[in-house]
């Protein structure tokens, strides 16, 4: 069972609190009522927490490899076999060591790139990071989407007005 709750359950969790638990729902076909056999709601509550954390932890680490970003640092943030997509790109970029090279790049375009979280979100294994980037006198918005496998990104994609990005470079 996957969701968000719109307020506390039994007492437990806020309002936003992902929640992430095995159940199992027992139903009978001549009957609307259906019974919940789950675990204990203590259960429920360590992995809603677990997630946060897991999550809060990537949200963290992109923050902190945007402060003073290079390809290594914006890399770590993705497993090994992992892709990402920006606007303009023909085809994702695939893998870890391409990830660094296609950062490295960026960040040499336009060393004076920031990106600032303004808001974040999560469902199920994907984090949503609303942002606010700068270069020079320039500043834009854009979100990224990350699919998580542990505590990395294994897909990404950053949505943008690349005609922002094109005129950040051309004044540099």
């Amino acid at each position: 069972m996957h969701g968000t709750l719109a307020e506390p359950l039994f007492d437990r969790g806020r309002a936003g609190d992902h929640l992430d638990v095995a159940a199992v729902f027992a139903c009978t076909s001549s009957v609307t009522v259906c019974s919940t056999v789950s675990a204990p709601t203590s259960t429920w509550f360590r992995c809603v927490s677990n997630s946060r954390r897991r999550y809060q932890r990537f949200i963290d680490a992109f923050t902190t490899a945007w402060l003073d970003p290079t390809g290594a640092r914006l890399s770590a943030l993705f497993a090994d076999n992992a892709a990402i997509r920006h606007p303009g790109m023909a085809e994702p970029v695939l893998g870890r060591d391409a990830i660094e090279r296609y950062f490295d790049t960026v960040v040499a375009a336009r060393p004076d790139l920031r990106l600032r979280p303004i808001a974040t979100a999560t469902a199920h294994d994907t984090v949503f990071i609303h942002w606010q980037a700068s270069a020079g006198e320039t500043s834009w918005e854009g979100i990224d989407r990350f699919r998580l496998r542990g505590d990395h990104a294994e897909y990404g994609v950053a949505h943008f007005d690349s005609a922002t990005v094109r005129s950040v470079r051309a004044a540099s």
